[in-house]
């Protein structure tokens, strides 16, 4: 996701905090937006819920 640095799972804290992303979003209807590609092919996107998720990871 964009503007979110968040630990890959691997790291220290990646399982916690992709557990958290998944609380936040499970269940609710998102708008995924493309914003680019990394340089390993992944997609970047900005999702958007009622409220940004970036707001609550800061």
């Amino acid at each position: 996701m964009a503007i979110i640095d968040a630990p890959e799972k691997a790291q220290s804290f990646g399982q916690r905090g992709k557990q958290k992303l998944s609380d936040l979003c499970y269940g609710k209807r998102v708008i995924v937006k493309v914003v680019s590609t990394d340089r390993y092919g992944r997609s970047v996107d900005d999702l958007d819920l009622a409220v940004k998720l970036s707001y609550f990871l800061l």
